[in-house]
């Protein structure tokens, strides 16, 4: 790893692993960090730590406790390097074998495993991995996740830094994505996790407040599961923040899990609290993303606090649609193709062809969104764009862009970060705001 990071201060060509072309504006060469961020990424061999065979070796053999002694073992490395170190790191890179992973990852739904095991055509994009949030059967299961339980764990007042990922198997420059993209994607990432913004927006309101509400789901003490909402807040220009809601009720004839009038004003009224707190000042405008309809006791209690606050606001529902739109020749319609279909539901193309990358990043027919908006001060072409420019505010990658907004898309993996601390009601310490720490 010590060896790939020194190579990130020259320029590095993407080159195809056969006889294959590589569009050098979907896979563009890295400059160098000094070119790329006006960067430097330094390390040191006082600032590393090594996980040995014999650190490995001296695991518990039992699924559960290998997990936890796992996170423990690269948590106190972390710890050791910043007790013997003057100058600290901004960023833990954790790098896991292959062998740990596969023991230690819980596998959170049917059919992961076998899919990890298929190789990724390094030459596309993947059209659906940033959708898996909208699958229903992705649920929470029991037990430790080992990528969200690390992450709980580093938000200790002891370490309280962002840690980076990476398997073993990204290091094999032979097989996957080139070592280019590679170098950017992780560049990305860590360079946000520093504490800088990659890039902003320049056509995106920096007074405004763009906010993802979704719910996790976590097992209380009893064995009955509990549905927790959260809200991420993103303002063009600043870090967004994470913001924790309250136990969620649940329908009792549909089973389906809802917000109340007196949940959505405590929600909003706690996260519109948590922006301030962060900016300094209110927003000038609301902009509430969800993947699920609102209902009326729910819009009710988001009007109440936000009109109240004097604040523009627009309340907008983003599902999966069955629509396809067809055009004539090669590819698929473009991306950011926009249709009203009636006053309050509209479809929007997050994904299609991208006439500045001159191809389609992907391999099957795009599907769109539709969003639907039961109140709204601005015109739907705006709020249509707005969920457009948020797709490129992905940080985890140097991809043209996502096919979700960044309110939206990291739900999931937000909900499994705050579901270790629902699991340990010993814990002393509360998550940290920043999304730094969960992405």
């Amino acid at each position: 790893m010590a060896e790939w990071m020194c190579e990130w201060k020259e320029p590095i060509e993407s080159l195809p692993r056969s006889r294959q072309s590589v569009n050098k504006q979907l896979f563009p060469d890295f400059p160098g960090s000094a070119r790329a961020f006006g960067a430097m990424f330094e390390t040191s061999a006082t600032l590393c730590r090594y996980v040995t065979l014999a650190d490995v070796g001296s695991l518990p053999q039992s699924p559960s406790a290998r997990l936890e002694s796992l996170v423990d073992l690269f948590a106190g490395k972390m710890r050791s390097v910043l007790e013997a170190n003057e100058e600290k790191p901004d960023v833990f890179l954790c790098v896991i074998g292959r062998d740990m992973y596969d023991d230690c990852h819980v596998v959170e739904h049917e059919g992961r495993a076998h899919r990890s095991q298929l190789e990724a055509n390094p030459y596309q994009m993947n059209l659906f991995s940033d959708l898996d949030a909208f699958n229903p059967a992705n649920e929470f299961r029991p037990g430790h996740n080992f990528r969200s339980y690390l992450k709980k764990v580093v938000m200790s007042p002891g370490i309280c830094r962002p840690i980076q990922i990476i398997l073993e198997d990204t290091l094999d420059f032979g097989s996957g994505q080139n070592k280019a993209t590679k170098t950017w994607n992780v560049c990305t990432g860590v360079y946000y996790k520093s504490g800088q913004l990659p890039w902003v927006l320049s056509n995106l309101d920096r007074e405004a407040c763009f906010m993802g509400v979704s719910h996790y789901r976590s097992w209380s003490e009893q064995g009955l599961v509990m549905h927790t909402s959260l809200a991420h807040l993103f303002s063009n220009g600043y870090d967004s923040v994470v913001s924790k809601g309250r136990r969620m009720s649940v329908d009792k004839e549909t089973l389906v899990p809802m917000i109340d009038r007196a949940h959505a004003e405590s929600l909003m009224d706690s996260s519109l609290a948590q922006y301030k707190r962060t900016r300094g000042r209110a927003p000038s405008r609301v902009v509430l993303h969800k993947t699920t309809l609102f209902n009326k006791e729910e819009v009710a209690g988001y009007e109440y606090i936000l009109s109240g606050a004097g604040l523009q606001y627009d309340l907008v529902t983003l599902s999966k649609s069955g629509l396809r739109l067809l055009r004539r020749g090669a590819y698929p319609v473009p991306r950011g193709t926009f249709w009203e279909l009636s006053e309050d539901r509209h479809f929007l193309y997050t994904k299609g062809f991208v006439p500045e990358l001159g191809t389609y990043p992907g391999v099957h027919v795009p599907a769109p969104f539709m969003l639907l908006r039961p109140r709204g001060d601005s015109a739907p072409k705006q709020v249509a764009s707005e969920v457009l420019a948020l797709t490129k505010l992905n940080w985890n990658t140097a991809d043209y862009c996502c096919g979700v907004p960044i309110t939206i898309g990291f739900a999931r993996g937000v909900g499994q970060v705050l579901k270790e601390f629902d699991s340990d009601p010993k814990c002393t310490y509360e998550p940290a705001e920043s999304y730094r720490f969960y992405m």
